[in-house]
This record gives C-alpha cells, structure tokens and sequence, in this order.
C-alpha cells in the first residue's frame, strides 16, 4: 500500500507533466469503461425490465412478438411468451371455432397452452359429432383424435348407436356380432339383458349353439353388411 502512495507522489510531485497526462488518460479510460459497463447492464437488465411491464400492461400480440424478437434470450423471454400464448388461447376461445383453435395448435405447437387448447378444439369437434350423433361420424372423431380428452366418450356414443342399429334389425345374428365385436363395450350388458329378454338366450355360447354352422360361418360377413361401415376398436 506505501508503494503505491509513493508512486503517486512521485507522479504528481515532479515527474513531469507527461506523467500526469499519462494518469488523466488512465482515469479517463476507467470512466469510459466504466460508462460502458453501466450501459451494457441498462439494455440488458433495466430496459427490457421496463418493456416486460409495458407488454404486459398493453397485453396485444403486436407487442409480445416485437417484445419476443428484440429481447429473446432474456430472463422475460420465457414469461413474454407464455402471456402472448394465453392472449392468442383467449381470442381463439372467444371466437369458438374450430379454425381459432387449429391455427393456434398449427403456429404454435411447443406453447405451454398447446394441451389445453387441443382439449377446446376436441371438445368442439365431439360437440358437432354430439349434434350429428352416427356412429360414422363418432368413428370418424376417434380415428382423427386417439389421444384426446373426448376418445372416450366419443368411443361410448359409438357403440351405442351400433348397437342400437343392431337392435332395430331385430337379429340375433346383428345382436352376436356387436358382442363379438365390442367385447369391452360399455353396453356389452345392455346387449346380454337384450339376447335374453328378445331371444331368450342367457349368454352368447348358448345363443351359438343354437345356429347352425353355416349360419356361424356367414355371421361376420353378413353383419358386415347389414351394419358396415362399422370399424370396431
């Protein structure tokens, strides 16, 4: 520490004024570098501090994408995009429509709202399939959306209205093939308590029997054709 007391005496005490020049230039330097320092942490800390808040306050998509663009990789970037997305999800719910939903789902498939917003557009899609109520067009929703909220209740309307075609035909042969067919169906014991109170089988091997082989034989293909296009899963 008295070294260097003695080197600044020596600087200032009458080594020259070059020496003193050399040390103004020194202390300006650090000036500068340290005006720098202050700027850099200015952009990168406080001003996109500032602009999160604002974006936020103004909640446009506008502003989160310009936000998102300029100051990607920051500590808001994540945030920024989260509020963008929940803005977008909003509009597309209020809007209601299978396209709104399907256009968030298409520009944005890594959102943290991607999960609830295909469970929006599904629920749109089973609530048309509901108005229409085929089994075609139930079919139609499970073979397009196999992962979603709906499958299993669109799966559940679908083997209702199979069975109940195969009810209004008044077959035993229609009755079999829905039960071989959708083993675990929840109307599997609907379709038992109707083979007994209509045929007066109590199961389905006893039902069977009661055929003849050639009948066994043609069972599948002519129930395909009475019921087709049913695709059971």
């Amino acid at each position: 520490m008295s070294a260097q007391k003695n080197w600044l005496r020596r600087v200032w005490s009458g080594d020259g004024a070059a020496n003193k020049n050399w040390l103004i230039v020194l202390l300006l330097l650090l000036v500068i570098l340290l005006s720098g320092r202050l700027a850099f942490l200015e952009y990168y800390e406080l001003l996109p501090e500032k602009a999160y808040q604002q974006v936020l306050a103004a909640d446009n998509l506008h502003d989160y994408n310009e936000f998102i663009s300029k100051y990607s990789g920051t500590i808001y970037d994540r945030d920024a995009r989260y509020y963008r997305d929940r803005k977008v999800f909003y509009d597309a719910k209020k809007a209601g429509t299978f396209e709104a939903y399907q256009d968030f789902l298409d520009k944005y498939p890594n959102s943290e709202w991607y999960d609830t917003v295909r469970h929006y557009r599904d629920k749109y899609v089973f609530d048309a399939a509901r108005k229409i109520n085929t089994f075609e067009v139930y079919q139609d929703f499970m073979d397009k959306h196999p992962q979603s909220d709906w499958y299993d209740k669109a799966r559940y309307y679908r083997d209702y209205e199979v069975l109940k075609l195969a009810k209004s035909r008044r077959s035993l042969i229609a009755i079999l093939w829905f039960m071989d067919n959708y083993p675990k169906s929840a109307w599997l014991d609907n379709a038992n308590f109707y083979l007994k109170r209509q045929f007066g089988f109590e199961d389905v091997t006893a039902a069977k029997m009661h055929l003849s082989a050639e009948i066994l034989w043609r069972l599948d293909a002519a129930c395909r054709a009475v019921i087709a296009p049913i695709r059971p899963n």
